[in-house]
């Protein structure tokens, strides 16, 4: 079935003044001030740049580099760290890998302007990148040495990359981005699926074969040893039917038996059927620890405080103006591919657990779409106004 589609949104009566050189201007501030902001909260915060999944990406990075890879979560990370260390030496790693997260979170909010002007005008793609520019949680995460970071801007490149009708490119880029979150994985079959609906067969074939490329390069790397196959799905499985999240238990799987962890998918789909209601109240827990306006308190030794939660559950209006977009400019091909991470993002985090930080890489898509839908909402009332 062959959909309507256009790329461009007109903004009717939104004017837009805006000459070349003030757009490079807007543009250019907007960018110093991300890359300032970025460098502040990094080096100047005196907020800590380890979590604890930082140890884990590090243990995994030395592995690698020994020749010996541990399996555990996705390769990704580690491989950069490895790459850093060996560039730059033990004693300069901290402070490369925040120099990469400064650097290519700058570079995010540049390409999310770009990836805006897809279908918007200057004006509101200027708006949706200096709210890019300054949204906490992005800002939050450049000082931590996480997937966060990379993976958003591996993901950002790659929605432009197909919205510039770079095909194979995309599609390595986007499985890049999957290779350092996993949750990503999906997403370039998900688009490409997406244009063989629309009959664009050629957008498709080009953008798996991208994906094919990745996947290939990913298959030789296991190969030669460099690195394992990833297996934290199945702890992710056991955690999805443990506690709701937020709870200070949660990330443990002790209360499991062997044979459950032997076998983390039947456990999974046995704990569904057997307690339904359960179940889907879980799911329901995950899906508003995703998005809900107001999050829990999260770890009980170390509770977030009002504030935290407070500049946390703004994503919840931002997510209801995207969804206005999307239903408002549904027939736009750029729209629907800027709201499939989105989409994806919640479909598997709902189906495992749910943090707020898991939203981090959709949140350049969720604020351009946030914008498209105030404009939309702005022009509903204004056209109904003048009858």
């Amino acid at each position: 079935m062959k959909a309507k589609q256009n790329m461009k949104i007109e903004t009717m009566n939104l004017k837009n003044d805006l000459s070349p050189n003030a757009i490079a201007l807007w543009l250019g501030m907007i960018v110093f001030l991300a890359l300032s902001v970025r460098l502040y909260v990094s080096y100047f915060s005196g907020l800590a740049n380890y979590n604890t999944d930082t140890y884990s990406y590090f243990s995994m990075a030395d592995a690698i580099m020994r020749g010996e890879p541990i399996s555990y979560f996705p390769n990704g990370y580690p491989l950069i760290v490895a790459l850093m260390k060996i560039v730059f030496g033990e004693d300069s790693l901290v402070n490369a890998l925040l120099i990469l997260n400064v650097v290519l979170s700058t570079l995010t909010v540049l390409l999310s302007y770009f990836i805006a002007r897809a279908f918007l005008n200057p004006f509101l793609s200027l708006i949706a990148c200096s709210i890019i520019a300054f949204w906490p949680n992005q800002i939050n995460y450049v000082r931590q040495l996480l997937t966060e970071v990379p993976a958003t801007f591996f993901l950002t490149l790659g929605i432009l990359l197909v919205l510039k009708l770079r095909g194979v490119l995309a599609g390595l880029v986007i499985y890049s981005a999957g290779m350092i979150r996993s949750t990503l994985s999906p997403l370039g079959i998900l688009i490409a699926g997406y244009f063989f609906w629309l009959g664009q067969k050629k957008r498709a074939v080009l953008l798996i074969a991208g994906v094919m490329t990745g996947a290939l390069l990913n298959y030789l790397l296991i190969r030669m040893g460099i690195i394992l196959e990833s297996s934290n799905t199945g702890g992710n499985l056991l955690l999805s039917v443990n506690k709701s999240s937020g709870d200070s238990s949660f990330f443990s799987i002790d209360n499991f038996t062997e044979e459950q962890r032997a076998h983390p998918l039947l456990t999974y789909l046995k704990f569904a059927i057997e307690n339904p209601r359960d179940f889907i109240s879980l799911r329901l827990k995950s899906l508003w620890e995703l998005w809900g306006p107001w999050p829990s308190p999260g770890d009980t030794d170390a509770p977030r405080s009002f504030i935290r939660r407070l500049l946390i559950g703004i994503r919840f209006p931002f997510l209801l103006l995207a969804l206005a977009a999307l239903w408002f400019y549904r027939n736009s091909s750029a729209v629907v591919v800027i709201g499939m991470p989105i989409l994806l993002v919640t479909m598997i985090h709902v189906a495992f657990f749910s943090s707020p930080r898991f939203t981090y890489v959709v949140e350049p898509f969720l604020i351009i779409l946030a914008v498209a839908g105030s404009h939309g909402i702005y022009m509903q009332f204004s056209h109904q106004s003048t009858h």
